[in-house]
């Protein structure tokens, strides 16, 4: 999958990093571009429960983002980078959120 006529996109797309995840030649080539988003609800569950389970002394945010969402096999493409960009999000401004919450 890594080796390709698009060079390093190909690459970027094997890996799955958000860039790699947004173009549509090789999402469809792995199969994860055409299947059918999930919902709001469901989106926000199964974010919710990706970060609820990262543990940062046991495991890196990509290693466990990799892994979580890799193990539930997420059919459509702009539903994984969505969870992999809140995720992001609430980890790096977890104190700036907290802080908003008190």
């Amino acid at each position: 999958m890594a080796e390709s006529d698009a060079g390093g996109d190909a690459a970027v797309a094997a890996n799955g990093t958000t860039r790699g995840s947004r173009s549509d030649s090789d999402g469809a080539a792995a199969g994860t571009s055409a299947g059918k988003p999930l919902g709001p609800e469901r989106l926000l569950e199964v974010t919710e429960q990706v970060y609820r389970s990262f543990n940062p002394a046991q495991v890196t945010l990509d290693t466990h983002a990799d892994g979580a969402l890799g193990s539930m096999q997420l059919a459509c493409a702009d539903d994984d980078v969505f969870i992999r960009q809140v995720l992001y999000g609430v980890v790096r401004y977890r104190q700036f959120l907290g802080s908003l919450m008190d």
